[in-house]
């Protein structure tokens, strides 16, 4: 916008740090909701029918888990 005071950019980033904000985000949001879907089934049909093996939502919640340490 014109009243903006930073500098005008072409491209933005942003980082996500090894904090405690953020590993809050992935046990306390992102992780019980992938369990309470998983727990009910929700949309798995869906991604098995799309070519995905059940077994990789174990391996995916997994790698959730090593993400919340």
């Amino acid at each position: 916008t014109e009243d903006d005071d930073l500098a005008p950019c072409k491209r933005n980033a942003t980082m996500i740090g090894n904090n405690t904000a953020i590993s809050r985000v992935f046990s306390e949001r992102i992780s019980k909701k992938y369990d309470l879907m998983y727990s009910q089934r929700a949309f798995v049909h869906w991604f098995v029918g799309e070519g995905m093996e059940e077994g990789e939502f174990a391996e995916a919640r997994e790698d959730l888990g090593f993400l919340e340490k």
